[in-house]
């Protein structure tokens, strides 16, 4: 019950019809290259999830998602686009970058 409670918490549930930030997201990450040269944008596109983390969060955003199928896709494209460069960075972190690990994290 207590999981319930936090997700309809005042914080969580802010009514907003800005989803920019979203698909900012998402137009951005078609140009960016996996591997070690991505690291310094992927940092500023996990920082911009950071930054709108109780957003991201709220009940209106997931009900925008779930209702508006280009929001859905570039959601979807987001979570593949992050998996795609995890694997990536892992892979050059098993070669010995862990300099990458706080990203991966």
């Amino acid at each position: 019950m207590c999981g319930i409670a936090g997700f309809i918490s005042k914080d969580l549930n802010s009514q907003t019809n800005n989803f920019s930030w979203i698909q900012d997201i998402a137009k951005k990450l078609v140009t960016v290259a996996t591997g070690s040269d991505s690291v310094e944008e992927i940092s500023g596109l996990i920082l911009i999830l950071r930054e709108n983390f109780t957003e991201l969060m709220s009940l209106a955003t997931h009900q925008a998602i779930s209702n508006n199928p280009d929001l859905y896709k570039d959601v979807e494209f987001i979570i593949s686009s992050f998996k795609k460069h995890e694997t990536a960075l892992v892979e050059l972190s098993h070669t010995g970058r862990t300099d990458l690990d706080p990203v991966i994290e």
